[in-house]
C-alpha cells in the first residue's frame, strides 16, 4: 500500500509524523529507508506540504488499518487490504548489458513482476515464449518457449546469434498470456 500524507498549509522542518498499523508480519518504508515494522516515525527534513511516498508492505494476506497522525496538528485512518501479490509484467534482467561482437549465444532471463514492479512467484504455471522484436533472421532462441512452474519467478533462455542484426543492435520480447510482455534492447 502506497500513500502519501498532505497538509492544509506546510509542515514545517522538523514535523515528526507517527504512522502506526494493525498490519502484521509487514514492514513501514519512508524514501526507500524500512522505519518500523507496525509502527514508525518519519521526521519530515524540509518544510512541505506533501509527504513523499510511504508504502506498507505485509507478507500475509487480510484487512488492516493505517493511522497517521502528528501531535497537536491531525488524525488521519484508513483501511487497507492485501491480496496475494499476482504476475502483471515480465521484466528482463539487467545482464547482458553489452553482446560482444565475436558472441554467438548468451543467457538472458525473463522475470515476473507485480504492478508495483516488486518480484513474485508465479500463481500458476505460465508459458513464457521468447522471440526478436526485429532481425528474426539472426536471432533465435533455445528454447523459445519456457515453463515457469507455480511458485518460481524466473525464465531463462540461450539467445542465439546466427548474423549482426540491423545497427548492430538487438531487440527482443518476453511474452506469457494475460500479463504485460518485457522488451529489451542490447548493444
Amino acid at each position: 500500500a502506497t500513500f502519501q500524507i498532505s497538509f492544509l498549509k506546510e509542515a514545517p522542518a522538523g514535523t515528526t509524523l507517527k504512522i502506526s498499523t494493525s498490519v502484521n508480519k509487514g514492514k513501514i518504508v519512508y524514501r526507500g529507508e524500512v522505519r518500523g515494522s507496525s509502527a514508525a516515525e518519519i521526521k519530515l527534513d524540509s518544510e512541505t506540504s506533501v509527504t513523499d511516498d510511504i508504502q506498507i508492505f505485509s507478507t500475509t494476506r487480510g484487512e488492516g488499518y493505517v493511522n497517521a497522525y502528528v501531535n497537536g496538528v491531525f488524525a488521519a485512518r484508513a483501511k487497507i487490504r492485501f491480496d496475494k501479490p499476482r504476475p502483471s509484467k515480465l521484466l528482463f534482467d539487467d545482464v547482458p548489458k553489452v553482446i560482444p561482437s565475436d558472441a554467438t549465444q548468451v543467457c538472458v532471463t525473463a522475470r515476473l513482476y507485480d504492478e508495483s514492479t516488486i518480484l513474485v512467484k508465479a500463481d500458476q504455471d505460465r508459458n513464457i515464449h521468447f522471440r526478436a522484436a526485429k532481425d528474426s533472421d539472426k536471432i533465435s532462441f533455445d528454447p523459445e518457449s519456457i515453463k515457469i512452474p507455480e511458485g518460481q519467478t524466473f525464465a531463462e533462455t540461450r539467445l542465439k546469434l546466427t548474423n549482426l542484426p540491423s545497427g548492430n543492435r538487438i531487440s527482443i520480447i518476453a511474452s506469457s498470456d494475460g500479463i504485460q510482455s518485457a522488451e529489451k534492447s542490447v548493444p
